[in-house]
């Protein structure tokens, strides 16, 4: 663990090193964090569909069952059935979300974390998660997959922590898909707006930051 300068009283930044904390991480900001375009560790559209499709075709199934049933059973059966099929389609549906987000988001994580290709990493308060940063490193550039801080921690300078310590070490150009409303706080730490490769919107470069940074 580690009391970096410029961080808060109370603040420290680790690097992430087991499932726990990649499922942490997923769990605080699956909703917010920045996405790496084409190439995010959410559920796709494909799989979204596939999940949507079955939960309707395990519900027609039930229904159709049930109307079956109905013509011969009394009306309570019918709509016992009914309910245990719903039932039964929705934790079905939701056993294979889960299933799926733990596979491609926190164990995917995991390897590539443990292969030295992604690092991640977490600041605590107190022990208690506040914000991460996810980048990968590529053959000639890096890429910033996600920066996330917690709401109640914003606003104390810890993002620009998570950034500086997360790109130390690194020195190649460095890549990010700067959502609306986040350029500012990327050009205030030493990224630049950049369109030289697909899906990415800014840039550092490493010569732009002096030496005794």
């Amino acid at each position: 663990m580690t009391l970096y300068p410029g961080l808060p009283h109370g603040y420290s930044i680790r690097i992430a090193e087991s499932y726990q904390d990649t499922w942490t991480v997923f769990l605080h900001q699956c909703l917010k964090r920045e996405k790496e375009p084409g190439k995010t560790n959410d559920l796709s559209s494909q799989k979204k569909q596939s999940l949507a499709l079955l939960w309707i075709v395990i519900l027609g199934l039930g229904l159709l069952s049930a109307l079956a049933i109905n013509y011969i059973l009394e009306e309570w059966i019918y709509l016992l059935w009914f309910v245990l099929i719903f039932i039964g389609s929705l934790t079905i549906t939701y056993t294979l979300l889960l299933s799926w987000i733990f596979v491609e988001v926190v164990i995917k994580n995991y390897i590539l974390i443990k292969k030295s290709k992604r690092r991640l990493l977490i600041v605590l308060y107190k022990h208690q998660f506040s914000g991460s940063i996810l980048l990968e490193s590529r053959r000639n550039y890096g890429v910033l997959l996600g920066l996330y801080v917690s709401p109640s921690h914003r606003k104390k300078g810890i993002g620009s922590c998570l950034v500086e310590c997360g790109i130390r070490n690194i020195r190649t150009p460095i890549y990010v898909h700067a959502i609306k409303g986040t350029e500012d706080f990327y050009e205030k730490n030493n990224f630049t707006k950049s369109n030289d490769k697909p899906g990415y919107n800014m840039i550092l470069k490493r010569s732009s930051i002096s030496d005794g940074r």
